[in-house]
């Protein structure tokens, strides 16, 4: 079959989100949409294509909410539930008492927020400054200096690429020289190449699909399946 190929730039946000949504659905009247890649974006478009029964297939978004937003509504990657409680885990691994919070402000940090630091108080620790920044940010240094002065001693970092290169500078400019654990929006080749020696010690959670008799049993049918056909 011929398939044709309609691509637009939501740039991580709402407004991108919507725009592309009606542009899809009322102009290019497609008939699938992989995508949107952020949970912000996804959320907000999701009543768009559910209103004009376009499928869509998200690879990245992971709020939770999701799950909810309708039935022409997909993922393929696994939600934010699993990540956030993977965070609080690690930062009791890794000694942590005292814990900051910097996140995104939006859909998917205020997710992987919610459920971190619920997870924190649940584990004994306790979680004495919080605070957000908006996306394409440049300056998070009042952010940081507050939680500083709280005397955290592991930092949350829910973030995308950009921001997560800002904020890890200016924390070592600051002398903010804690323990920091982000997410899934922080792990790209750019982070280390823009934060440098700052992003030394970073460790990022990544979604999961955990081992399941379901799962090897999908696998193993798959090979012999791929293998009849294509060997």
């Amino acid at each position: 079959k011929q398939i044709k190929v309609v691509t637009e730039d939501d740039h991580c946000d709402a407004s991108g989100a919507t725009t592309a949504a009606q542009k899809f659905t009322n102009v290019d009247k497609v008939n699938a949409v992989m995508g949107p890649g952020c949970s912000g974006a996804m959320l907000a478009a999701a009543p768009i294509y559910e209103a004009s029964g376009t499928l869509v297939l998200s690879y990245s978004a992971t709020n939770p909410a999701i799950r909810d937003a309708g039935d022409f509504i997909f993922r393929n990657v696994p939600a934010d539930d699993g990540q956030g409680v993977k965070g609080a885990a690690l930062a009791k691994e890794l000694g942590a008492t005292k814990i900051g919070i910097l996140y995104i402000n939006n859909d998917w940090g205020v997710g992987l927020r919610d459920i971190f630091k619920a997870k924190v108080v649940e584990l004994g620790m306790e979680v004495v400054g919080e605070e957000a920044y908006d996306q394409g940010a440049g300056d998070m240094r009042t952010q940081l200096t507050k939680l500083k002065e709280a005397g955290i001693d592991l930092l949350y970092f829910p973030s995308y690429t950009t921001g997560t290169i800002v904020g890890l500078k200016q924390a070592k400019e600051l002398g903010l020289d804690v323990q920091v654990v982000g997410a899934d929006g922080s792990k790209d080749d750019s982070v280390i190449e823009g934060a440098a020696d700052a992003a030394e010690g970073l460790v990022v959670t990544l979604p999961g699909v955990p081992e399941s008799p379901e799962l090897t049993a999908f696998a193993e049918k798959f090979q012999t399946k791929f293998s009849k056909e294509y060997s």
